[in-house]
C-alpha cells in the first residue's frame, strides 16, 4: 500500500487520461467543439442475433438484457479510488460516499495465460471489496492492463491471443466478485477507449479511438458471458473522454461503436466531464447538463436509449496552474447537484487524493492525506441531500435572475434548495416559508425569517453569491 493507506502507486494517466490535457484546453477545446446535435432519425444500432465471442471458452448459457437503473436511494455521490485500506473505506463511507470506482488490474491476476484455478487473487484488492460492500457502497470495476501475451497494448485491442481469453477472465471475476462478500454488479470496459493517440497508449492509456470496431469486439465477447454469471451485473461502456479533438481522442469513435452495433453489449452510457471544455457544451445546457443532453441527443439518433453514467469529473487545486481551494469545493456541489437533476448517475470525482504524478492536485485530501476545503464540501454535500429526491429546477421567475442557478431536492416532510450564482455577484432569493436555514458548502448554519427584511408576508429573503448553499425551508434545527 502507498503512504498512509493510500495505494498511489498506479500513474495518473492510466485513468483520467484528459486530465493530462487541462494545461492545453485552451488549444484542445477550439479545435473539439461540439457539432450540432444530430437529428432523431429511425437509424438503429444493433448487434447480431446470437452472441459467438464466447464460443471458445465453457460457458453454455446465455440470459437475455436485463433493463435496470441505478438505485436512487444509493446516491450519485462517487470517488475515483486506486487503492486504500479499511480505515480509509470506513472514512469515505463517513463522508457520505456511495460510489467507488477501481481498476481491475487484469495483468496482475493473470500474469501469465492459464486457467481460473491459478489466477493470482489480490488479498489486499478483495478486503477492500469486501469491506466497501459491508459499508454499503457500490462498485464499478474498470478492466485495466491487459496482460503482455494478450495485448500489444496495456489497454487497447486483444491482438495476440483469441478474444475468449478476455471473455474466461471476466467470467471467472464475475463469478468471483459478485457474491458475498464482494457484491459487485457494475463493470466497465477500460477507460476513455476513444484515446487514439498511440503514445498515450504505450505509457497504458485506452487505445481503440481508431479501431472502434476492436473495442465492439470487447463488449461483445464479455457481455451476454457476464449476464450468465449474474443476471444482476451492469456493463457499462468504458468512459469516454469525448472532448479534446482531434487528437488524442477520436471525435466519431462513439459514433462507430454504434453503427457496428456496440448498444446492445453495454447496458449504461458513460461519458467523462472536465470544466475546460465547459465552452464546447454550454450550448446546449449549463456545464455538464450540457455535455449529457448532447450525447442522450446523439445516442437517440441512433435509436438508442441508455441510462448515464460519469465516472470522472473534477477541478484541481493548485494555483500555479489556475486551480483553487475555493473553485474546487463550490465545483463539488455544483456537478453533484447537476447530475442529479437530470438522472445522472453515479458522478464519480476524480479523485480522492492528490497524486505525485500531477501536480495540479485533482484530490479531496492532500498527498499527506490532510483533508482539503472540498472533502467537506463534499462531505455537507452528501449530509444535506441524503436520501433527497431531486424535485424541480427553479426557473429566472422564481430566482430573479438569470444568473442564479437554484435545484429543489426533497425528503419525507422538507423541501431543500441549492442555489449559487454564476457570476461574481450576490443575488436575493424569495423562498414561500415561514423560516429558512441557510446551510453553506461547509455545513455552517444560520435561520433567516419571514420578517427579517422588515415585512411578514409569507417570504423569507435570503441572499446567495458563486459559492453553493442549501436553503432548507421551514427548518428550525
Amino acid at each position: 500500500m502507498g503512504q498512509k493507506g493510500l495505494d498511489m502507486r498506479v500513474p495518473v494517466l492510466v485513468t483520467g487520461l484528459i486530465v493530462l490535457l487541462w494545461l492545453a484546453a485552451g488549444s484542445a477545446a477550439g479545435s473539439s467543439v461540439a457539432p450540432e446535435p444530430p437529428a432523431v432519425s429511425d437509424a438503429r444500432a444493433t448487434g447480431p442475433e446470437v452472441v459467438r465471442a464466447g464460443e471458445t471458452t465453457t460457458h453454455t448459457m446465455y440470459l437475455p438484457w436485463i433493463a435496470k437503473r441505478y438505485p436512487m436511494e444509493d446516491g450519485p455521490f462517487g470517488v475515483q479510488v486506486y487503492g486504500v485500506d479499511l480505515d480509509w473505506v470506513y472514512r469515505m463511507t463517513a463522508m457520505g460516499m456511495r460510489w467507488v470506482r477501481l481498476p481491475l488490474y487484469w495483468r496482475t491476476i493473470e500474469p501469465q495465460n492459464t486457467t481460473p484455478q491459478y489466477y493470482t487473487w489480490q488479498p489486499g484488492f478483495e478486503q477492500q471489496l469486501a469491506g466497501f460492500s459491508a459499508s454499503g457502497v457500490q462498485v464499478i470495476l474498470t478492466l485495466d492492463s491487459n496482460p503482455s501475451w494478450a495485448a500489444t497494448y496495456l489497454n487497447g485491442p486483444i491482438d495476440r491471443v483469441e478474444i475468449g481469453e478476455l471473455t474466461q477472465f471476466v467470467q471467472a471475476a464475475v463469478w468471483r466478485y459478485s457474491q458475498p462478500p464482494y457484491n459487485v454488479k457494475y463493470w466497465e470496459f477500460y477507460n476513455e477507449p476513444d484515446n487514439g493517440n498511440v503514445l498515450f497508449a504505450e505509457q497504458g492509456a485506452g487505445y481503440f479511438g481508431h479501431t472502434p470496431g476492436a473495442y465492439v469486439d470487447v463488449l461483445e465477447a464479455v457481455y451476454q458471458p457476464i449476464k450468465s454469471v449474474d443476471p444482476e451485473a451492469q456493463v457499462l461502456l468504458g468512459g469516454l473522454a469525448y472532448d479534446a479533438w482531434p487528437d488524442p481522442f477520436v471525435e466519431d469513435f462513439l459514433d462507430q461503436v454504434l453503427i457496428n452495433g456496440g448498444a446492445a453489449y453495454f447496458d449504461v452510457m458513460n461519458f467523462h466531464y472536465y470544466p475546460a471544455f465547459r465552452a464546447n457544451w454550454e450550448p446546449y445546457g449549463h456545464d455538464i447538463l450540457g455535455k449529457l443532453t448532447y450525447l442522450r441527443t446523439k445516442l437517440a439518433a441512433y435509436g438508442v436509449q441508455k441510462p448515464f453514467a460519469c465516472t470522472e469529473t473534477g477541478w484541481f487545486t493548485n494555483p500555479d496552474a489556475g486551480g483553487s481551494d475555493e473553485v474546487q469545493s463550490r465545483f463539488v456541489a455544483q456537478v453533484f447537484v447537476r447530475g442529479a437533476s437530470a438522472e445522472l448517475y453515479p458522478v464519480i470525482w476524480f479523485m480522492l487524493h492528490d497524486s505525485p504524478w500531477d501536480p495540479r492536485s485533482w484530490g479531496l485530501v492532500d498527498l499527506e492525506l490532510n483533508p482539503k476545503p472540498s472533502y467537506y464540501a463534499f462531505q455537507t454535500l452528501t449530509t444535506q441531500l441524503f436520501r433527497a429526491d431531486y424535485a424541480r429546477t427553479l426557473g429566472p421567475e422564481e430566482t430573479g435572475s438569470e444568473q442564479v442557478e437554484a435545484y429543489e431536492f426533497t425528503t419525507p416532510g422538507h423541501t431543500i434548495v441549492v442555489a449559487w450564482t454564476n457570476d461574481d455577484g450576490t443575488h436575493e432569493l424569495a423562498l414561500e416559508a415561514v423560516q429558512v436555514k441557510v446551510v453553506d458548502k461547509f455545513g455552517n448554519g444560520t435561520i433567516v425569517y419571514d420578517g427579517d427584511d422588515g415585512l411578514i408576508d409569507g417570504r423569507v429573503h435570503v441572499w446567495t453569491g458563486p459559492s453553493p448553499v442549501y436553503l432548507r425551508l421551514g427548518e428550525a434545527q
